[in-house]
């Protein structure tokens, strides 16, 4: 397992979230993988945690070839389980998609 974390052009974390998945990372010895734009993830497995913004994870599932709706409504259920920043019409928006 990997995690693929989102940083700027500047090569800073992207955001607040991708500062803390890089630490909890770290924390538990998972190697990080930074990207800045998300359609170079090509060889993301459904184990690896992608951190940046909802268009990010949304592209990232639907690179998991034939895991697309499998990978959404899992991840959409870890967001809610978990109450991550997303807002109540990105949620409805992933479920309907």
């Amino acid at each position: 397992m990997k995690a693929y974390i989102r940083i700027r052009h500047t090569g800073e974390l992207y955001d607040r979230s991708c500062y803390a998945a890089y630490a909890g990372a770290n924390e538990l010895d998972i190697p990080v993988k930074p990207y800045k734009v998300v359609y170079s993830l090509t060889d993301n497995d459904p184990k690896d945690p992608v951190v940046g913004t909802f268009s990010d994870v949304k592209v990232a599932l639907e690179g998991l070839n034939g895991e697309k709706t499998r990978g959404l409504k899992a991840a959409v259920k870890y967001v809610k389980e978990h109450d991550i920043g997303m807002t109540e019409e990105q949620i409805q928006g992933a479920i309907h998609m």
